[in-house]
């Protein structure tokens, strides 16, 4: 799966991008707060994004171990959500390819 991540990109990102930089950081499981702080977003965004993610069978909840070495939930991308990103990824190199 790609590693690029749209949010490096100096323009505002719409949301098919969001979702995809927010499945490409939890693809390990991560907590909200750091699938918060890689993607590049603000709390809100981040949870409605998340909820949007689960019911659409994209992401999973987990149990992760962060830095205070005790087991927490979190957020991880299942294959569905790999295959997602993985589309819009592709979809939006052949509009990169069009505009340059």
């Amino acid at each position: 799966m790609a590693e690029f991540l749209f949010h490096s990109l100096s323009r505002r990102r719409v949301r098919t991008e969001i979702m995809h930089d927010l499945l490409i950081v939890a693809k390990d499981g991560l907590t909200p707060t750091k699938i918060m702080q890689r993607s590049n977003l603000s709390w809100n965004p981040v949870i409605r994004y998340l909820k949007l993610a689960e019911a659409e069978g994209f992401i999973e909840k987990v149990e992760v171990i962060d830095w205070r070495i005790k087991p927490t939930s979190g957020w991880k991308t299942t294959e569905k959500g790999r295959e997602y990103a993985q589309f819009v990824y592709e979809g939006s190199k052949l509009f990169r390819e069009d505009e340059g």
